[in-house]
């Protein structure tokens, strides 16, 4: 891949991250506000759902801005590897919320 097509890919990229984003975060916001004032626990989780969407865009554009990073004298081959880091970050962040799912649900029931 040449280095046009990369750079026309990483914006490809950040614009479907930042527009996911801008759509995700005020739903989910508005589902759990929805569902602390109805009681309502299936649209809070929802929005908690949402949320945690929205933190996997937000972990997508930070790793995209590192890895866009030119090559330098420390790192002769740029900084591409950086997705693996992020990659790393983001499965952390669903084995959280999975783990949290299923030691909530082992408590209440």
């Amino acid at each position: 891949m040449s280095r046009a097509d990369s750079t026309q890919r990483d914006w490809q990229v950040a614009n479907a991250l930042g527009v996911a984003l801008c759509v995700n975060l005020p739903v989910a916001i508005a589902k759990i506000v929805t569902g602390l004032l109805t009681g309502s626990v299936s649209i809070l989780a929802a929005g908690f759902d949402s949320l945690l969407d929205a933190l996997s865009e937000m972990i997508g554009l930070v790793t995209l801005l590192f890895t866009r990073k030119p090559a330098d004298l420390n790192h002769p081959y740029g900084h591409r590897k950086a997705e693996t880091l992020g990659t790393l970050i983001w499965r952390l962040n669903q084995s959280c919320a999975t783990a949290h799912y299923h030691l909530t649900k082992r408590w209440t029931t």
